[in-house]
């Protein structure tokens, strides 16, 4: 009872932390490539993206790459999700491999359709009569290593390329993700941290942004847009599991219930919170559930999945749906392979 009133109390004062923030003026759109930070891997969305320590393998590598340390052989990944009611489509596949007893290796490829806009102007605020679209994408290398048997260490090497149709644009930059999974060995706590999108600064540059020609080479003379940052995300969360076989707390061979808390600190934002929870029957069935803390739009999440043993191949479903307030809801569907 001691050790479940300690994790109450943690929960009880990270709420009052994010619950209590003053109102003052943030930084939001100021940073670049922003469909970095969109919540992925359907278990995640499900917990209310509180992955950084309670993740496990592929789809838990944009949260930290030191997760897919725990992978038991080759993983699959692969989601398709309309986000907001507004035509906005987000596709995310990903292979991870074990390579040695202490090496692994994954690869991801991430891709955002904005879907049709209306175009606007300084002078036709009401529409220009034309309509552009957005393509994001990102593709990423990550590597991580089973340090000792507590420690996991990763590294992910992202691409990042964001494209303005109809308006001839678009940007370009190199980033990194580092992270870490610690097993504190005190009262079946996991800890982890990360950084996501550290990198270069972006410059947009394009056919559209063609001013003049120089009058002695005859090449384009392009105006110079400002430089902006990309999504610089620190996070550092814990992991416990309240009830299972390796349970600190009460000891179940059937029934898991795992708790997760992540604090999540944007360059762009205010100080957030993500609060997880999972249940699993038998390791078959899977009920999850979380809540945003000081997010803009986010709040309540619910998910839930299954999974299939057939033969030497492991399939798992997974449903979540999220509150984005204004935004509506959104209903995301995703699969993992495991062999």
């Amino acid at each position: 009872m001691k050790n479940l009133k300690k994790v109450s109390l943690l929960i009880i004062t990270s709420c009052i932390i994010f619950g209590n923030q003053p109102d003052i003026v943030t930084k939001e759109a100021t940073a670049a490539f922003n469909f970095l930070k969109l919540e992925t891997g359907i278990r995640a969305v499900g917990m209310a993206g509180a992955q950084v320590a309670a993740g496990i393998g592929v789809e838990s590598v944009p949260y930290n790459p030191a997760s897919i340390a725990r992978i038991k052989q080759s993983d699959v990944y692969m989601s398709k999700t309309s986000l907001y009611s507004v035509g906005i489509s987000h596709h995310v596949l990903g292979f991870g491999r074990k390579m040695t007893a202490s090496d692994f290796v994954s690869g991801h490829l991430f891709y955002l359709d904005s879907g049709l806009m209306e175009e606007t102007s300084t002078v036709e605020s009401d529409g220009t009569g034309g309509q552009f679209r957005v393509y994001d994408f990102a593709l990423s290398l990550t590597y991580a290593r089973r340090m000792t048997d507590r420690l996991n260490l990763g590294l992910t090497v992202k691409m990042i390329r964001e494209t303005y149709t109809n308006f001839s644009m678009g940007a370009e930059a190199v980033a990194i993700d580092i992270g870490s999974v610690f097993d504190t060995g005190l009262w079946g706590l996991i800890l982890g941290m990360s950084v996501s999108n550290f990198g270069s600064e972006v410059n947009y540059s394009g056919e559209s942004l063609e001013i003049d020609k120089d009058p002695i080479t005859d090449e384009p003379i392009q105006s110079v847009t400002k430089s902006w940052p990309l999504p610089l995300i620190f996070r550092m969360g814990i992991k416990t599991d309240l009830i299972g076989k390796d349970s600190y707390y009460i000891k179940n061979q059937i029934h898991k219930l795992t708790l997760a808390l992540d604090a999540v600190d944007p360059i762009d934002n205010l100080l957030m919170g993500n609060v997880g929870m999972e249940y699993s029957w038998n390791n078959i069935a899977f009920v999850r559930s979380g809540m945003h803390l000081n997010h803009d739009t986010a709040r309540l999440a619910l998910g839930g999945g299954l999974k299939w043993n057939i033969r030497m191949l492991v399939l798992n479903l997974d449903y979540a749906l999220v509150d984005y307030g204004e935004l509506n809801y959104t209903h995301q569907f995703g699969m993992n392979f495991k062999f």
